[in-house]
């Protein structure tokens, strides 16, 4: 099976705000895969799933593939690799998402340590790694230490010019400074990674984040009618591409 394609054809059905049948395609090409005895391109789609399922909020689903995931790399004896340990990465994600803070940052963990010792410093996966990692940090109320692995991030992707991630980094830094009080700070991230977005016309779950993150600021300024717009823009694009997720009631 050919990933790229499967891959391609996601990004596809995504851009044309259709994620349900993104999560078909999926299922439908792991199943594939598996007839094919594809194990390495079996664990990729898992990864793909595991995301799929946090950001709908689907629980079970998302446990069930997140433990498909590690049957599958370990019958394959993958433990240890770099494919491994975006397993790994992509496990700590859905932990977080459902609140499974100790098993989250276990799973970091792990992760953080093979990317440093097999990738270079300036691994794209690495940019991902701190900035999925410094979301478990805001969690757990740890900001400094949260902005500390969003800035590292912010220099291995500004290296990279790569300009979603770019935006993607200034969201999440808009809204660490938010949770920090420091609503200055986090209004100039935001609209850092607004003009990313819309430069790029990209409307997604990050894009989401960032008018969030300035919806808050607009509220502190006591900007309601703003502050009010913004919540609502978000509110629509999440409703329109993922659904009444756990990101829509927030908002």
């Amino acid at each position: 099976m050919n990933m790229e394609f499967v891959l391609r054809e996601v990004d596809r059905l995504y851009d044309e705000n259709k994620a349900k049948d993104a999560e078909i395609f999926l299922r439908k090409s792991l199943m594939e895969a598996k007839e094919e005895e594809d194990y390495g391109v079996c664990l990729q789609i898992l990864n793909e799933l595991i995301g799929y399922y946090r950001q709908t909020s689907e629980k079970e689903e998302l446990l069930m593939t997140i433990q498909e995931s590690f049957d599958m790399a370990d019958a394959v004896h993958l433990n240890g690799t770099v494919m491994y340990a975006t397993t790994r990465l992509n496990a700590a994600n859905g932990y977080r998402s459902l609140g499974m803070l100790k098993q989250s940052r276990q799973h970091y963990d792990e992760a953080e340590e093979i990317y440093q010792r097999d990738l270079s410093p300036k691994d794209m996966l690495l940019a991902g790694l701190y900035n999925n990692r410094s979301l478990l940090e805001q969690e757990e109320q740890n900001y400094q230490k949260a902005e500390e692995y969003l800035l590292k991030a912010l220099q291995i992707v500004q290296e990279n010019q790569s300009g979603f991630e770019i935006a993607v980094t200034y969201a999440n830094l808009a809204n660490t400074a938010v949770l920090g009080k420091e609503f200055e700070k986090a209004k100039d991230y935001a609209k850092k990674a607004i003009l990313c977005f819309e430069k790029r016309k990209l409307y997604d779950a990050h894009y989401c984040a960032a008018l969030s993150a300035l919806g808050l600021c607009l509220y502190e300024e006591e900007r309601y009618d703003e502050a009010l717009r913004t919540f609502e823009e978000g509110m629509m694009i999440v409703e329109n591409t993922m659904g009444q997720n756990s990101q829509y009631e927030r908002l």
